[in-house]
């Protein structure tokens, strides 16, 4: 039984992660505004110096990939609920969530081989100069990710000791 719950709870969070890459992929990241994209390369244009051709390739395959997302996004959202659905009934059918949850991952795994298709196009058509560049930036990109990550961690680690040291109050 734990097994299975730790199958489910892992399709779960699997089933949000594709909402959330199918976000990625419209272009539409929360609380980030209109900044993301399916690269990352839209505040990159210019530091890549993009050419007018290489501008419209990027933006046909974006076009593409936002096509097909909005048709995998959509049956991934009903998959989502139905598992949902059949995880809340009084019995639940294993077999009906083992189904649910393989197709989750297929539809996952399909999304993320078009990403990785899409973004193979679009490095094939930049410049090796520009390749190079847009590794640079991806280096320079992670290096902050994980500068926030530590100062985050570091400000929950300072609540937690906060929290312990806090006075405690008698309940009444």
């Amino acid at each position: 039984m734990k097994k299975t719950i730790g199958i489910v709870l892992a399709a779960v969070l699997s089933a949000g992660a594709l909402t959330a890459v199918a976000a990625d992929f419209a272009g539409h990241r929360h609380g980030r505004g209109m900044r993301g994209d399916m690269f990352g390369t839209r505040d990159m244009e210019s530091k890549l110096n993009l050419t007018a051709d290489q501008k419209a390739k990027l933006e046909q395959i974006h076009s593409r990939q936002r096509e097909q997302m909005k048709t995998q996004f959509e049956q991934g959202r009903q998959e989502h609920q139905a598992l949902m659905q059949e995880l809340y009934k009084d019995n639940p059918n294993q077999a009906e969530i083992q189904r649910l949850m393989a197709s989750i991952q297929q539809r996952q795994a399909a999304a993320f081989t078009q990403h990785i298709q899409a973004m193979q196009e679009f490095s094939q058509s930049l410049t090796s100069e520009q390749r190079a560049q847009m590794q640079q930036l991806i280096t320079e990109r992670a290096q902050k990710r994980a500068e926030m990550r530590q100062k985050w961690e570091q400000r929950r680690q300072q609540k937690q000791q906060e929290q312990q040291t806090a006075p405690q109050t008698p309940q009444q």
